[in-house]
């Protein structure tokens, strides 16, 4: 009865975020391709949260009938030309994709051509559209709370750039936008380091994702509501997909 180990692992598709973030949770599903009949399900798992799945195989090799002489009956023996030759089906519960053919514990990678999802939390709660990150720093500023938002996945990945300080982070928007030279040199990089990083996110945000747009809209908000940033702390590595950028304010 041959069988076969069924192994791989399963990442985003490469971005700002890492070239390598795992995908948790997928369903996988591995057929052997028979050629003329119906491929056979052999394995069937989910992956977890390093994105790898595995397992041992139920039997992959189909059976031929023989005959042989009456009055004995026909004998059921495994079919010589039958080769293993494997193809995934990897599914999130909306979308299915097929891989073919899948080399079972290849050193690469299937890539899910989907990226990762943004994570932004706003005082330790998860912002479930771009529009309730603004809604929730707008009600906490008119409360006069402190606020925390904590960003990862994509979202820090893409505002990775705001690291830079002061003197720094204004030279890099003036060589990234230089129409926009004239509107940060009055305010004085040094002095008010908090609005030249809300103007770098929105800078570099064009274009990119409406999360983002939103939390430097946010950080402008606290910024107009005379809100002072006390810490920007930065974790993790973007190329690895475990970026965290955590920006902690309180009302002045």
């Amino acid at each position: 009865m041959p069988t076969t180990q069924i192994r791989g692992r399963i990442v985003h598709v490469p971005g700002p975020w890492g070239a390598s973030v795992p995908v948790r949770g997928l369903t996988v599903k591995a057929y052997d391709i028979d050629a003329g009949d119906p491929d056979d399900l052999i394995w069937q798992g989910t992956t977890d949260s390093n994105g790898d799945f595995g397992g041992q195989s139920s039997e992959w090799k189909d059976r031929i009938r023989i005959p042989r002489p009456f009055p004995l009956p026909p004998a059921m023996v495994e079919n010589p030309t039958d080769l293993l030759l494997l193809r995934l089906e990897i599914s999130d519960g909306s979308t299915t994709i097929p891989y073919t053919p899948f080399l079972s514990n290849s050193p690469i990678p299937v890539v899910w051509p989907v990226p990762p999802a943004p994570c932004v939390l706003v005082n330790g709660e998860v912002c479930n559209s771009p529009v309730d990150v603004k809604q929730k720093v707008i009600a906490r500023t008119q409360q006069r709370s402190g606020i925390t938002i904590e960003l990862s996945g994509p979202v820090a990945a893409y505002l990775w750039s705001i690291r830079l300080r002061g003197t720094e982070l204004k030279q890099a928007l003036e060589a990234a936008r230089p129409d926009l030279t004239g509107f940060i040199n009055p305010w004085g990089a040094d002095d008010v380091a908090a609005l030249v990083v809300a103007i770098a996110i929105l800078c570099f945000a064009v274009g990119v994702s409406t999360f983002v747009v939103c939390v430097g809209i946010a950080i402008i908000i606290m910024v107009a509501k005379n809100y002072r940033f006390d810490d920007i702390s930065f974790e993790g590595n973007p190329a690895t997909g475990t970026a965290k950028i955590t920006i902690r304010s309180s009302p002045t």
